[in-house]
């Protein structure tokens, strides 16, 4: 009877852990550690508080909220603002509209924004066309005249790209090629013709990269620099020197994170206000986030790396019981 219960017990957690999605599991993480890299604590002197303010890095709203609340304002359109946004008082982050490039906009947010007597226009909707959450994007294809194409088309995502799909004939394709979105990528596969090669130049997804290198003499060294692929990043390395007579665009590339190799490498041709947009100066404290996390999950984490049939498939691999215990 006691084996019964127990192994009830266990398939009620499996199931109970199975069943989780990963919104629910984020709520249940503490907040991970963060601290500057090595590197940028080296040039904390040099830190540029507003450039700070406009990097997409989750630290970095956390380090403006300790040190520096009172370039929050700044910080409308940050992804980790939402929770902030919600709860704030102060109407000076509506002023300039940011909330409105918020690519986690929420319902909530977007609707005061609709419910402000000037935010009806065109102007209006050529912010809110790009932004790719799905409050916006439910909105603005139930409201299919008010968006604006020409914007519309960088919109990631993909029930955005499916609606440009159904209407081909509207779409930007300058700003289409930008579009990271795999969807939209395979749209400018279909259609080499009206790719616009600067633009692709820009775009980080891996199969534009390879769209892009199918015609080489097209590409925008400049706007390169923005790629954050790393295969493109280091293509711009090889050969911006022989291709590009302007040299690296170092205040764009300052701010690439998959430039960091380069960056801590040659640290006098850095653009240090720029340097500090870079997600990449934050790195994540391994050590105290497993000292936090380890409580959390330790009976879920032991139960799916022990169980029967893992240890079983290993076994057959020629993997011994100390090996697997050992590689927890």
């Amino acid at each position: 009877m006691n084996r019964s219960i127990h192994i009830i017990q266990n398939k009620t957690k499996q199931n109970k852990m199975a069943s989780i999605t990963i919104q629910q599991l984020r709520q249940q993480i503490v907040p991970a550690p963060i601290d500057f890299s090595p590197f940028a604590q080296q040039h904390l002197t040099k830190l540029d508080t507003f450039c700070i303010s406009q990097n997409p890095s989750s630290a970095a709203f956390t380090y403006i909220q300790k040190y520096r609340r009172n370039f929050l304002c700044m910080m409308a359109s940050h992804p980790a603002a939402i929770a902030y946004l919600e709860n704030t008082d102060d109407n000076i982050i509506y002023l300039s509209n940011a909330d409105l490039i918020n690519p986690k906009l929420s319902k909530k947010l977007l609707d005061i924004q609709l419910n402000l007597p000037l935010n009806n226009t065109p102007y209006f909707y050529d912010i809110l066309s790009s932004n790719p959450s799905d409050p916006v994007v439910d909105h603005l294809l139930a409201h299919p005249e008010k968006i604006s194409w020409h914007v519309f088309c960088k919109n990631t995502n993909s029930r955005a790209v499916a609606f440009m799909k159904k209407n081909v004939e509207k779409i930007y394709w300058f700003a289409l090629s930008r579009n990271k979105n795999t969807g939209a990528v395979c749209l400018l596969e279909e259609n080499p013709e009206l790719v616009d090669f600067d633009e692709l130049s820009a775009n980080s997804n891996p199969r534009a990269f390879k769209l892009l290198l199918t015609q080489p003499h097209r590409i925008n060294y400049n706007n390169l620099a923005y790629n954050t692929n790393p295969e493109a990043v280091a293509y711009l390395l090889e050969n911006v020197a022989a291709e590009y007579p302007f040299g690296l665009n170092m205040h764009v590339l300052s701010a690439n994170p998959a430039a960091m190799d380069y960056l801590e490498k040659n640290p006098t041709k850095i653009d240090f206000p720029k340097f500090w947009e870079n997600s990449a100066i934050f790195e994540f404290d391994y050590q105290a986030i497993f000292k936090a996390w380890l409580p959390k999950f330790k009976d879920e984490l032991l139960m799916v790396a022990l169980h029967p049939d893992r240890i079983d498939r290993l076994v057959k691999q020629g993997f011994t019981v100390r090996e697997i215990v050992d590689n927890l």
